[in-house]
């Protein structure tokens, strides 16, 4: 796989461009600010070790934000890929999903049960991932006022709304 820095205003390929030094890094078809994604989920898992202490069970999924330029629904959502094996697993009860806040400033918390998410599971979208083609459902929640935490990608439109924590 490539890896190639490249100026964020640089959608073909050169490099350099009109805002200076490189600042965007494009793995294979995947295009990430640099370090945003992990420094996200950093920041979510603090914000969740401060209000609950440390997690122990569960799967903890963090996202960015994403306005309605970067995403393909062209609303803002944000966006989940849970494996399902781990929601499979006997031991993991909870799904814990930390959604940034549009300034990105804090985080919304959602916990939500695996229970839930197994019943509705022909209402989500699950895709085959990755060279091993591990089933993963992936989630893309609405971040818009009229439908707050609905799910956008499954065919039920399934709501998390109630699974909102304080």
């Amino acid at each position: 796989m490539k890896c190639y820095l490249k100026d964020e205003n640089d959608v073909d390929g050169r490099f350099g461009g009109r805002n200076g030094p490189f600042r965007l890094l494009t793995v294979g078809r995947n295009a990430w600010r640099w370090g945003s994604m992990s420094n996200i989920r950093r920041e979510g898992l603090r914000f969740l070790e401060k209000r609950l202490g440390r997690i122990r069970s569960g799967h903890v999924a963090v996202s960015k934000y994403y306005p309605p330029k970067e995403s393909w629904t062209r609303s803002p959502i944000w966006w989940f890929d849970l494996p399902l094996n781990k929601l499979r697993d006997p031991s993991c009860h909870q799904v814990h999903l930390l959604c940034q806040d549009n300034e990105g400033e804090g985080f919304y918390y959602l916990c939500i049960l695996v229970s839930f998410l197994l019943e509705n599971l022909n209402s989500l979208d699950v895709v085959q991932k990755g060279r091993q083609r591990s089933e993963t459902v992936r989630l893309y929640v609405s971040a818009r006022r009229e439908d707050h935490f609905r799910d956008l990608r499954g065919s039920g439109r399934v709501d998390f709304a109630r699974w909102r924590q304080g």
